[in-house]
């Protein structure tokens, strides 16, 4: 075969592909831009006489880093009736890709002022950094005087430093807390007798002139006290320390007829009470014998 045929031959020859290698490369942590070289070498027979062949090339390529933070929020309650204690609790992680730490993290809350973290574990290697396989755990807890509802953001930022240049990052979740008024207690009425078993400290009713008793006088004293429960105990005691007790009736009335053996100041108190509505002494009408004239023949 001449070498014009040879050369013929090969024109017609489909291109032929002997493989393919796929080797892939790692790169540290940091590295934003990636060179590598690729060689081949070889035996040809291209010729009547075989030869090697050398070739390479290199290949260059950037690194895409995505500096990224996260960070959700829950509340201790959702809902629930004024006033409130809520805790808020802020959990952070490290998003970016690839996984490179973050410094100078913050978090704060637009209605919860006082943010305490990362609590204690977060910070595993004590570096100070956020690193891509840690959480860290922030709380805050407020007080919600009043009803309505209370809508807060939370917002959390960090730096990524890589190369002399810091890009900083931030994300943010948001949460409601809806809050009820109290339902309003039933006014008592003025003098009301107050229902079986709510209980009061006991207290001493005010004194007043008309608390004087005389010896030997029989007195019917009224003691009405406001807002007790019906059979509620008032204590009499006169001068010299002799003491008698009566029951309130259902309108609070307790009532006394004595007679003391001493001329003084009574006094009287209750077992429960919220105040005295009246307190009266009424004397009873002193009688005056009369003698029959008498008679003789």
């Amino acid at each position: 075969m001449t070498i014009a045929q040879g050369l013929d031959l090969l024109s017609n020859t489909a291109e032929r592909q002997v493989g393919r290698v796929t080797t892939p490369i790692n790169v540290t942590l940091g590295v934003t831009d990636a060179v590598v070289r690729v060689a081949a070498s070889g035996v040809l027979h291209d010729a009547v006489v075989d030869h090697t062949a050398d070739d390479s090339k290199t290949l260059g390529t950037t690194v895409i880093v995505k500096p990224g933070i996260d960070v959700t929020k829950t509340g201790s309650i959702v809902n629930g009736v004024a006033p409130q204690d809520v805790t808020y609790t802020f959990t952070v992680k490290n998003v970016s890709v690839p996984p490179l730490p973050l410094d100078n993290v913050t978090v704060s809350d637009s209605l919860c002022p006082n943010v305490t973290g990362p609590a204690a574990g977060g910070d595993a290697n004590g570096d100070h950094r956020l690193d891509a396989n840690e959480t860290w755990v922030y709380t805050c807890t407020m007080n919600h005087p009043v009803a309505g509802q209370y809508d807060n953001v939370v917002t959390s930022c960090a730096e990524l430093i890589l190369n002399g240049k810091t890009d900083k990052v931030c994300d943010q979740a948001p949460f409601s807390v809806v809050l009820t008024a109290p339902p309003l207690a039933a006014p008592v009425p003025q003098g009301a007798v107050k229902p079986v078993a709510v209980n009061q400290a006991p207290c001493t009713m005010a004194r007043v002139n008309s608390t004087t008793v005389r010896a030997g006088q029989l007195n019917t004293i009224r003691v009405r006290v406001r807002n007790v429960d019906a059979g509620s105990k008032v204590t009499l005691t006169l001068p010299g320390g002799k003491k008698y007790t009566a029951k309130t009736d259902k309108t609070g009335l307790a009532t006394f007829r004595v007679r003391p053996t001493k001329s003084g100041t009574a006094k009287v108190t209750a077992a429960e009470c919220s105040d005295t509505e009246s307190l009266s002494v009424k004397a009873a009408r002193k009688v005056v014998a009369q003698k029959k004239p008498r008679v003789t023949g």
